[in-house]
């Protein structure tokens, strides 16, 4: 069957324009930043707009200030397979970033948490928590170190 007129061009323009609103809001780009006396981070990704999406093209930069941090380990880059876990939706935005050095040396671990929510509007930031949990070699089990503090997250 073949249709023609101007019905079928407004309707195809029209399902372009949708196509195209879809696509354009199919995924996002997501900057999480903290600076304080024990972090300075920032890590990025995109994000798609859909429940439940994770996060891809993930990495990031982090600079430990912790006196008792290792200095071998005080700046380290993140790519994408130390997010192990990563949660975004319409108000939240939650990450787990886990890194070790590579090597036969012991190294401390690394652990990463951020739990961030939006604020009422499209334009809030994502604001909330980040803990991180170090766990450091030495000649027993581990010492486990812990720091806190405030992260805010953009997506765009």
């Amino acid at each position: 069957m073949a249709v023609t007129g101007r019905g079928v061009s407004i309707a195809l323009a029209a399902m372009l324009v949708v196509g195209a609103t879809v696509s354009a809001r199919a995924s996002s780009t997501v900057i999480c930043y903290a600076k304080d006396k024990a972090i300075d981070v920032e890590l990025h990704g995109s994000a798609g707009r859909s429940i439940g999406s994770g996060i891809s093209g993930f990495g990031g930069e982090a600079e430990f200030k912790m006196s008792w941090m290792p200095q071998a380990v005080r700046r380290v880059s993140f790519e994408a397979g130390h997010l192990t876990q990563s949660w975004s939706d319409d108000r939240e935005i939650r990450l787990a970033v886990s890194w070790m050095k590579e090597g036969k040396e012991p190294s401390p671990e690394l652990v990463l948490i951020i739990k961030t929510r939006r604020a009422r509007g499209d334009d809030a930031p994502y604001r909330g928590q980040y803990q991180l949990i170090a766990t450091l070699p030495d000649d027993k089990a581990g010492t486990r170190r812990e720091v806190q503090g405030k992260i805010e997250c953009s997506a765009d």
